[in-house]
């Protein structure tokens, strides 16, 4: 008796084929059609409301957008592997607090407040990573914890108080840096495609790079091909979350 095996040759889906086609792959098909959507919604939105589309309205969604565009370029580090970080919310709080009170509203002391909050961030993610890595401690367990952590530390040194001024201790600088324009474009756009232009080059061209990938894709066979796991871990948990004190 023969037994007849199933053909592997079937068609490929009519989607795929048009796709090809037109020389796009799938995940570039899906990146079009969220500019797309994005593209739409910007219209819909100057509709809804004239001073949307204006140049303002334009510059201040740039500015929001920034913001998450650096917490999203440290987090790319996190997600390619697989992971989750939750405790991003309170890191960022933290940080805002922390160069506010070490910059005293001086432009002279930027530098040590900019050095003061990254290295905080740099902190807390070694923590996120030794946990995770070393600890194995689930990564939603251990950065839910270190988010509890900060808030607490957050509203006890700060006793939990906000202010109408509190615009007033940020350096000038800092308040450029955040609010103003060059050649009409928000400042804070050309860090964050400062930071992108990093990233990018880590990723793509870095030996931490391609290990960040390589363990995204399989952690085990990742280390039998050679990997450090553990260690690239560590450092990416390191490198991640300066971004999210960044801004």
């Amino acid at each position: 008796m023969t037994i007849l095996e199933p053909s592997t040759n079937e068609p490929p889906p009519a989607s795929a084929v048009r796709g090809a086609r037109l020389g796009v792959t799938p995940d570039q098909r899906r990146i079009l059609y969220a500019i797309v959507a994005a593209i739409l919604l910007f219209f819909i939105g100057g509709l809804i409301r004239p001073g949307f589309s204006s140049p303002s309205g334009i510059a201040a969604v740039l500015t929001v957008a920034c913001f998450v565009g650096l917490v999203a370029a440290g987090q790319t580090f996190v997600i390619l592997i697989g992971g989750i970080d939750l405790s991003v919310p309170w890191t960022l709080n933290a940080g805002a607090i922390l160069m506010m009170s070490t910059a005293a509203n001086s432009d002279a002391r930027m530098p040590l407040a900019l050095l003061v909050t990254l290295g905080m961030g740099a902190l807390v993610g070694l923590c996120n990573g030794i946990g995770i890595a070393l600890f194995g401690v689930p990564a939603v367990v251990m950065t839910l914890a270190m988010n509890g952590v900060l808030e607490g530390l957050t509203l006890g040194l700060s006793g939990g108080l906000t202010c109408a001024s509190c615009a007033a201790y940020a350096p000038p600088l800092l308040q450029a840096a955040a609010h103003g324009t060059i050649l009409g474009i928000p400042a804070i756009l050309y860090l964050w495609l400062g930071v992108i232009l990093i990233a990018t080059f880590i990723l793509s061209f870095t030996t931490f790079g391609r290990s960040t990938y390589a363990i995204g894709n399989g952690p085990r066979a990742s280390y039998l091909a050679g990997v450090h796991v553990t260690r690239t871990d560590r450092r990416r948990s390191a490198s991640a979350i300066p971004t999210c004190s960044s801004p």
